[in-house]
């Protein structure tokens, strides 16, 4: 346990930090949620109930679903996607060295961004441009599918699935783990999400963001592009399993314990995903290898 004058101290130091991003003009609200489980000392800034887009933090609440579905027996981590997956949708998703080797990719690539996959959201297309860039030119969304092709047919992967040491964040791994879970158990994403996380955990200020929500755009926390407003509710709508769910501060610590203490499936599993971590970019690491 911390002492009174160390709580009081770490917290002086807290506040004064993220005061300073609170105040900057590349941000809009500041909200923070902490805890120390092992000690019991917990510490919020802000208005933890405001609702905001938690873009790709989504990605561990796709991972949640999954290790339901593999603790249900239903998926297999070293499974080939094409055994959940149609044909068409997995062909020519890995083409390296005029081989096509979409056939090894396995989930667990996906979940551990080791498929070597093109990246359809910031990955330059054949033509320089990028989705995330056109994106920020004029709000248009895009279907899973349409995800896939771009990542498919105007994108380049960047290595072999599975290559011994190497990593590469890609979004369309889990447009495809989100394809999945709609495959495996016959539900839509959004609707397992609902049913397996926020509703057993109470979440009720969270949701996907999809199509049917575009009118609640304007209740969620405004995107800055650097300190520019943006206004892209297509776009948001689009990213689904990948990035879009909206969530709160608050709810979000309530998720994060229960992914991390064995709530949402067995803690076997998590300790699988955690044996071993590649380096994606500074600062982030994935496991799941």
């Amino acid at each position: 346990m911390i002492t009174a004058a160390q709580a009081l101290a770490r917290t002086e130091e807290l506040h004064a930090l993220l005061a300073g991003y609170d105040g900057r003009p590349d941000t809009t609200h500041v909200s923070f949620v902490v805890a120390q489980p092992n000690s019991g000392w917990s510490w919020s800034y802000g208005a933890v109930e405001a609702p905001y887009f938690i873009a790709s933090i989504t990605k561990l609440y796709t991972t949640a679903v999954v290790m339901q579905l593999v603790r249900d027996g239903l998926v297999e981590l070293e499974a080939p996607i094409d055994r959940y997956l149609p044909e068409d949708t997995v062909s020519g998703l890995n083409v390296s060295d005029g081989q096509d080797r979409s056939s090894q990719i396995t989930v667990r690539h996906l979940l551990a961004h080791t498929s070597g996959i093109a990246d359809y959201f910031e990955q330059r297309r054949d033509d320089g441009s990028t989705t995330l860039g056109r994106a920020l030119n004029a709000d248009a969304g895009w279907s899973p599918r349409q995800a896939v092709d771009i990542a498919k047919h105007q994108m380049r992967p960047r290595f072999a699935p599975g290559q011994p040491g190497k990593a590469f964040y890609s979004d369309t791994n889990y447009q495809l783990l989100g394809a999945i879970i709609e495959s495996v158990s016959g539900e839509t994403y959004e609707v397992a999400l609902d049913r397996r996380i926020l509703t057993p955990l109470d979440m009720r200020s969270s949701y996907l963001f999809s199509p049917e929500a575009l009118d609640r755009y304007e209740s969620v926390s405004p995107l800055l592009y650097d300190a520019q407003p943006i206004r892209i509710p297509h776009v948001m709508a689009s990213v689904q399993a990948d990035g879009g769910i909206v969530s709160t501060a608050a709810e979000s610590m309530r998720f994060l314990r229960a992914f991390m203490n064995g709530e949402l499936f067995p803690a076997s599993l998590l300790a699988d995903m955690q044996r071993d971590w590649r380096r994606i970019f500074f600062p982030l690491q994935y496991g799941t290898t």
